[in-house]
């Protein structure tokens, strides 16, 4: 009986393979660029053919390696539109395991407060931030992200099917780097198509693609949804340190106090305010965590006063953050000082590293001196050293520039700029990003294009270059 029931089966599937094979399949494979600033444009076209000889499929003579079940299972998923809940439903997603046992979906590593757990498992326990997260990521996801140094092309593949020289299928994949993204639209009818074996063109045409579902899936999605409620954790995180927080109180306001997670050390930022400080001057207070407690605040209580009066002393930066109550200005200050090492190395470099730069100035001038063809390029050799060697090259002792104060200044449209004060009252502006900043527009110092810079001016406190 089994083996009967097995026959029957093979049959009806040759007999389905039969008739959904095409005679031919078009494709055309259209790429896009994608400038930085505009629309995206047409870039190059390309097309295929695939030709159905006797049950196998050649392109120009050439025999595909994929079986014709594949192109059988394409042709499937055109004859077959699904829509999204139906794709949702085939995802393979373990709803098992989050409707049952949701702790398991926690992050190991991560050490969970009791109240972050009492906020984050009744969030994973719910399918519906599952799909609209798996439902976001179909049009957001990696195959769509472009950035500076992300993928500059997208894709997009035209497929036509012909079976007895008429029409069959005519579809539109959606544009993104692979190609193969969902969902696919009938450009007879428009209608959209999330059959996920839509993808199987790729096997077709000998490409791999990475298709998650099942236990990889539902750990991806999962993490996503900490990730998406990341801040509302972080500031439960902070909670515990009640005693800490009842400290800084006597002193401060808290207007903010979260866990620092762009960073492998357990840390935690406290944003500050007292009446000693302009309405839009705030201190950013990371403090270290060892052994359920914050680093002291004995620190920033003692030394709060005279960095925020030096600070609030830099004439033309006060200036303007009194008129513009949208521009925030916030003093760094870690754990018990206002700059860090990292600062200094990203800044200042180090002695080591500045005779590297002269030793290489110095080789390459004296290149150009022999060879002068070689002068065209010298200056952009040097620039490119001075970034490498010196960053900004101001060559600030060690044991000045560990008494500079740390500091950053947003605005409301998204611009962030980095700064910091010198013990002799000189300002450096080390990073900025935004169409302006303060009263300087963007291209002040000469840059074409929007995006993250360092000027490395240096100003007085009345905003006067000194470089």
């Amino acid at each position: 009986m089994l083996k009967k029931v097995h026959l029957l089966l093979l049959f009806c599937t040759m007999g389905l393979q039969a008739q959904a094979l095409p005679d031919k399949m078009s494709i055309i494979i259209n790429t896009y660029a994608v400038p930085f600033n505009g629309k995206e444009y047409l870039y190059s076209t390309d097309s295929i053919v695939l030709n159905n000889v006797k049950g196998n499929f050649y392109i120009n003579a050439k025999k595909l390696d994929a079986s014709p079940k594949g192109v059988a299972a394409f042709m499937a998923a055109l004859d077959n539109p699904m829509d999204f809940d139906a794709h949702f439903k085939h995802s393979g997603l373990d709803t098992l395991k989050i409707k049952n046992s949701p702790e398991k979906l926690l992050d190991k590593s991560f050490k969970w407060t009791p109240a972050q757990r009492r906020f984050i498992l009744p969030i994973l326990n719910d399918i519906s931030n599952y799909k609209s997260l798996y439902e976001e990521q179909l049009y957001t996801g990696f195959d769509f992200i472009t950035g500076i140094d992300g993928y500059r092309y997208k894709t997009q593949f035209v497929v036509k099917t012909y079976s007895n020289r008429q029409l069959r299928h005519a579809a539109t994949s959606n544009l993104s780097h692979s190609g193969y993204a969902l969902p696919w639209v009938d450009t007879v009818t428009g209608t959209e198509n999330y059959n996920p074996a839509l993808k199987k063109l790729a096997v077709l045409l000998g490409h791999k693609i990475n298709n998650p579902s099942g236990t990889e899936l539902t750990k991806s999605l999962a993490k996503g949804i900490i990730k998406q409620n990341s801040q509302k954790l972080n500031a439960l995180a902070a909670e515990t340190f009640s005693a800490d927080m009842d400290d800084l109180k006597q002193v401060f306001e808290i207007e903010k106090a979260r866990r620092n997670d762009r960073t492998i050390k357990d840390q935690y930022i406290i944003t500050l305010h007292n009446n000693k400080m302009l309405p839009n001057v705030h201190l950013n207070f990371y403090a270290s965590a060892k052994k359920d407690k914050l680093y002291t605040p004995d620190s920033i209580k003692a030394d709060y006063e005279q960095l925020v009066s030096r600070i609030q002393n830099i004439t033309f930066i006060s200036d303007y953050l009194k008129t513009d109550p949208n521009t925030q200005l916030y003093i760094n200050y870690y754990n018990n000082t206002a700059i860090t090492g990292y600062d200094i190395d990203r800044i200042n470099k180090n002695p080591k590293l500045w005779a590297k730069h002269d030793k290489y100035v110095a080789k390459k001038t004296a290149f150009a001196e022999k060879y002068p063809a070689a002068k065209e390029y010298l200056a952009s050799d040097i620039k490119y050293s001075v970034n490498r060697y010196c960053s900004c090259n101001l060559r600030l002792e060690e044991g000045f520039i560990k008494k500079g104060i740390t500091f950053e200044i947003r605005t409301g449209d998204s611009g962030y700029s980095t700064w910091v004060l010198l013990p002799d009252d000189r300002v450096l502006l080390y990073t900025m990003q935004g169409e302006t900043l303060l009263n300087f527009k963007y291209d002040t110092w000469g840059n074409k294009h929007t995006g993250v810079q360092t000027p490395c001016r240096v100003f007085d406190t009345m905003g006067n270059s000194l470089n």
